[in-house]
């Protein structure tokens, strides 16, 4: 395979992974996931569950597909699948060591490898979807998209780890948090509000691709609701030279540019930017940021100074030492099951979505069902996802038609130094084009 082909591949993996965030849970977890919930009838509530795939009785099998191998799965694994899988980990071992989901029922996790390819991806679903209640994670946006026709026709639930504002519309999926559209329409209006404004020159600079299409649409949308027109639009193949795209930024001078990158892109970009003198304020989505860019065994002075002055990121939650009660219990399960884990937004992510699982089985397991189709039912009958803080709470109602996407975002600024090399600047912001957007679909 060509550099170009395994660079498109590995700019997607990262995209699956997702954004900086802490997450809730912790040894209190288990007790406390499912309360403020509603559920739907079922006619064996309040009775012990039924055996079944993924279920002997005693213990909660859920699956993770994730690239493990392979030329380009063994690239993501090391700095995306397997931070992800440790935070999957980490959140039942703490739930564990209290009797499990409710207090009487253990999870353990069945890891198949998708070499980030959706072929081999589902083959590793075929090889383990006979054994696994529910999909713990599926890592890759072309690997969940080729999984989905089958995830409806087994009945089987998935994490996506991914953000993409589509998945809202999926009733075999549980989206955790803002999406890319979202992050993208309050990052530019947190940018005319402070420090800019509708009459400068907003742009946008984005991967060719699904992920890249999905900012584009919400600065689209932004700019219709605040009443503006983006100046330019410029588009790149990722791991390709952008010499020609920053140079367009600088020629229609961009005040601003909203960075719809990845981490494999984002350090190429803004060098390109330092060589041509280009400075703007960059808003980057969370895929775009990676703490190691400001550590300083990676980073050269000049390129973390640039950062610094001019680089925002907009994410979700709050910062990694945030007082919010999600956030101390995570940190409590690191120090009890992962002493050596150190700040990672993916290993964040996998802890997020083990404690939005957990909320689900807590439901299925008071309606005493933990069928395929019974953790479908939980999942209309959870009500709200609740994450203490650590997240803004995810409205599900009882349908894919009554949910409601949080709309806050988090916009951080770079500082070496500090736990993720993030700052919040505003945590929770939420404007007024975000409160009206509705996902496709």
């Amino acid at each position: 395979m060509n550099q170009k082909s395994v660079a498109k591949l590995v700019g997607l993996a990262v995209v699956a992974a997702l954004f900086v965030v802490a997450c809730g849970g912790g040894d209190k977890t288990a007790s406390n996931a499912a309360k403020n919930t509603t559920t739907t009838k079922s006619s064996n509530a309040g009775k012990a569950p039924k055996t079944g795939p993924g279920f002997d009785g005693t213990t909660i099998k859920l699956g993770v597909i994730t690239p493990q191998s392979g030329a380009i799965g063994k690239i993501v694994a090391d700095d995306i699948g397997t931070p992800m899988t440790s935070g999957n980990q980490v959140y039942w071992d703490s739930v564990n060591a209290n009797g499990g989901v409710a207090g009487k029922y253990k999870v353990s996790l069945e890891t198949a490898d998708s070499q980030y390819d959706a072929t081999v991806g589902l083959q590793a679903y075929d090889k383990i979807k006979n054994d696994v209640a529910a999909m713990q994670q599926v890592l890759g946006t072309q690997v969940l998209q080729a999984m989905q026709p089958k995830l409806k026709t087994d009945q089987i639930s998935a994490g996506p780890a991914t953000l993409d504002a589509e998945w809202t519309n999926d009733p075999n999926l549980f989206p955790i948090a803002t999406s890319y559209q979202l992050l993208s329409i309050n990052g530019i209006d947190y940018y005319i509000h402070n420090g800019g404004s509708k009459t400068k020159n907003i742009c946008v600079l984005a991967q060719d691709d699904a992920y890249g299409e999905a900012g584009v649409q919400g600065a689209n949308y932004e700019a219709q609701k605040a009443g503006f027109t983006l100046k330019t639009v410029q588009r790149y193949a990722t791991l390709t030279d952008k010499t020609a795209q920053i140079q367009a930024l600088k020629d229609n001078s961009c005040d601003a540019v909203l960075f719809v990158a990845t981490l494999a892109d984002t350090k190429a970009a803004i060098q390109t930017a330092i060589q041509l003198n280009y400075t703007a304020r960059w808003i980057a989505l969370s895929p775009a940021w990676l703490p190691s860019f400001v550590a300083s065994s990676e980073s050269d002075a000049s390129f973390k100074t640039y950062l610094e002055q001019n680089m925002w990121v907009s994410s979700t939650g709050v910062d990694w030492n945030s007082p919010v009660p999600g956030y101390v219990q995570m940190r409590a399960a690191i120090a009890k099951y992962a002493p050596t884990q150190q700040p990672d937004p993916y290993f964040a992510y996998g802890f997020q979505q083990a404690r939005a699982m957990d909320q689900i089985l807590e439901v299925a397991v008071k309606n005493g069902d933990l069928s395929r189709a019974g953790i479908l039912n939980a999942i209309n009958g959870v009500g709200t996802l609740k994450f203490d803080g650590a997240l803004p709470d995810f409205f599900y109602g009882t349908s894919v038609a009554t949910r409601k996407q949080p709309t806050p975002a988090t916009i951080f600024s770079i500082v070496a130094g500090v736990p993720q090399g993030l700052k919040t600047l505003s945590a929770n912001y939420t404007s007024a084009a975000a409160k009206t957007f509705k996902p496709a679909g």
